[in-house]
């Protein structure tokens, strides 16, 4: 009697793949709302109180926090991960303007303000949101490719049985098992 088996270490890379599917959808959700943080007529701006600032070989990062009238949540910047009061760098210039008075303007979405951003950031944010996007996408991608040569192998390993062929494929093995009247002896 033939069967197919699982390799269980070809499956590795496929299981270490498959959990950037939610991630690249999480990050495609980011770059849609970074772009809505663009459009004046979607995105709102308010005044933000800089808790902190350090400088980095490019420039500034800050951390900053502002209140909207009528809740009283205190909103910060937000990390790739959804982790709260993340430093966000900022252009020198962007610092020099806002240093005095330790406030700086911020644009946020009005019906989530967790999405936020400061003006003056150093790189271009729709840019770092779309390559981070495109990134994940890659990994998607690849784990499709993964996807596809697992099925097609187990068709592969299907036909070597139908055959009573001993085959080895990525992710499946045709197997020979002993039958029970040879197990008996």
């Amino acid at each position: 009697m033939f069967v197919v088996r699982p390799v269980l270490r070809h499956f590795a890379l496929w299981l270490l793949l498959i959990p950037f599917i939610l991630v690249e959808l999480h990050i495609f959700d980011l770059f849609q709302q970074t772009l809505m943080l663009q459009d004046p007529t979607r995105a709102r701006q308010t005044s933000a109180t800089i808790l902190d600032a350090r400088a980095q070989n490019d420039g500034i990062d800050i951390r900053y926090t502002f209140q909207l009238s009528g809740d009283p949540t205190i909103y910060t910047a937000s990390s790739l991960l959804g982790s709260s009061n993340s430093w966000t760098p900022i252009t020198a210039q962007t610092w020099q303007q806002s240093s005095q008075q330790h406030r700086i303007t911020v644009t946020y979405l009005p019906q989530n303000p967790w999405i936020n951003q400061p003006d003056g950031t150093q790189s271009h944010p729709v840019a770092t949101s779309l390559l981070t996007w495109i990134v994940f996408v890659l990994f998607d991608l690849l784990g499709l490719a993964e996807t596809f040569v697992m099925v097609r192998n187990f068709l592969a390993a299907q036909v070597a049985v139908e055959r009573r062929r001993v085959e080895r494929f990525r992710f499946w093995q045709s197997r020979r098992l002993p039958s029970p009247y040879e197990q008996r002896r």
